[in-house]
């Protein structure tokens, strides 16, 4: 049965609380978890107090479970190590692996984030490509990818805008400032082409 709790209106004006109007200076019953000021009561069978990993690794899959929110991630390590090394139950692995990559994604922070966008810088077109396919089901990864790839493609079309102003000379001292940059050199190439063609 859902807890019902009493909700009163201490307002001059009418108030909708769990799909209930609520007059001025009235006081109606409605369901706890839709009280304005409902906190959640902490999940009762999560034992508030250590369990040694002997004692936890012998409880059943259910009751495992049941503490993962208890357990840090060095205690989910060393219960899948138990486990692996003991009875090796299936679901449990599973369960404890999905555990451990759900906390490990959920603690990629601002400072993980930056510096693979900062690794990025030293991939070639083609590596940004490849990883852009691995990384395709993580939004920040796959959109710091792509930003990049966006970039290097606005700097490359920059520089082609710039080429006409050099002359021969200078765009074959660009080949050699460019020698490992394969995008860059098609671009003067390209460029040593259309000045040849109209001399």
């Amino acid at each position: 049965m859902i807890k019902q709790i009493p909700f009163h209106n201490d307002t001059d004006g009418y108030k909708h609380v769990a799909n209930k109007t609520i007059g001025p200076g009235e006081t109606r019953m409605i369901d706890a978890a839709l009280h304005p000021d409902y906190e959640a009561e902490a999940p009762a069978d999560v034992e508030s107090g250590p369990v040694s990993l002997s004692e936890l690794i012998a409880l059943p899959i259910k009751e495992i479970k049941k503490q993962f929110p208890a357990l840090s991630p060095d205690d989910l390590t060393a219960l899948l190590t138990a486990e692996l090394a003991g009875k090796n139950r299936d679901s449990l692995v599973k369960d404890i692996n999905a555990e451990i990559i759900k906390r490990g994604a959920a603690e990629l922070d601002k400072t993980d984030l930056d510096s693979f966008v900062l690794s990025l810088r030293e991939k070639s077109i083609e590596e940004l490509g490849e990883l852009a396919v691995v990384h395709s089901n993580d939004a920040d990864l796959a959109g710091a990818i792509e930003s990049e790839i966006n970039d290097r493609n606005a700097a490359l079309n920059d520089f082609r805008i710039s080429l006409p102003d050099y002359d021969i000379d200078s765009l074959n001292a660009l080949r050699d400032q460019y020698a490992d940059q394969p995008a860059y050199l098609s671009a003067i190439d390209e460029e040593i082409r259309i000045q040849d063609a109209v001399d």
